[in-house]
């Protein structure tokens, strides 16, 4: 039985996560997990890409594509079911089309910044953390 984890959405490139090491990962000797995620990636190498991460930094650092909105991170529970995190996606992936669609760059006083649809990107963290729910026992 074949699965399609890789699918396009209006442009926006879809990667549907093959196991649950794509968000799910402590490092040796840490108490907890790396935070999950979502990544929606707005520039970069071809379309616009949307898949499961986790952050690989330990400490407070942010990655310079947050910091400057070229892509969002939208937060998932590490231990979130695999089929539950596909079935997320594949909801909030039109609306994640959307927002890639709404997105633009302008001068922030010191850098190039990305600038998008704020209501619509809290709409689809409202919507993932329905769908993923943790509060499921």
């Amino acid at each position: 039985m074949s699965q399609t984890l890789s699918y396009e959405v209006d442009g926006l490139a879809v990667q549907l996560p093959k196991s649950v090491v794509a968000y799910r990962h402590r490092y040796p000797r840490r108490e907890q997990h790396q935070p999950a995620y979502l990544e929606l990636r707005f520039e970069g190498d071809g379309a616009p890409l949307f898949f499961a991460s986790f952050n690989a930094d330990v400490g407070t650092g942010v990655d310079e594509r947050f910091y400057l909105d070229k892509a969002i991170a939208f937060g998932i529970p590490h231990d979130a079911f695999l089929k539950d995190v596909r079935s997320a996606m594949r909801k909030v992936a039109p609306m994640c089309a959307e927002l890639v669609k709404s997105y633009g760059t302008e001068w922030n006083g010191q850098n190039m910044a990305g600038v998008y649809d704020v209501a619509l990107r809290d709409k689809i963290q409202d919507e993932l953390d329905a769908q993923l729910d943790d509060q499921r026992w």
